[in-house]
């Protein structure tokens, strides 16, 4: 049984992950359309830009939280397959196929998952030295 709990937690790990950062971003979408938020923009799109960057953060972070043992392993996929998702969008001329607001908010997204994982990926680099100097 112990060599099933890895595979099953990866099997759940990556759409647990990708869906948690979606419901946080129709989260967060759906309190912007109530007004909840003080910040009124004219065509929202700051508020459009922090979801979106927003959710991305929250991805990484759910796929570290899920994945304690694997945190190097799980940023280093996440930013390997962000960056791939971002150049078949440049080099296949997908992005010309949606608006522009829906490009600015991948890209948004797209650099909440840079950020974050460049710094989870900094904070590990930091602990493994410092475990190693003592």
């Amino acid at each position: 049984m112990n060599f099933f709990y890895p595979i099953i937690r990866w099997i759940f790990f990556i759409p647990t992950s990708i869906l948690g950062g979606w419901v946080f971003y129709s989260i967060l979408i759906f309190i912007n359309q109530h007004k909840y938020f003080v910040i009124d923009i004219s065509d929202n799109v700051f508020i459009a830009f922090s979801c979106a960057f927003l959710s991305g953060v929250v991805t990484i972070l759910i796929g570290v939280f899920l994945a304690p043992q694997y945190r190097k392993q799980v940023i280093i996929g996440y930013l390997i397959v962000t960056g791939l998702g971002a150049l078949s969008m440049i080099f296949l001329d997908t992005y010309l196929k949606y608006s522009a607001m829906t490009n600015f908010e991948y890209a948004a997204q797209v650099m909440g998952i840079f950020g974050m994982g460049w710094l989870l990926y900094n904070n590990e680099i930091s602990k493994s030295q410092e475990n190693s100097t003592d």
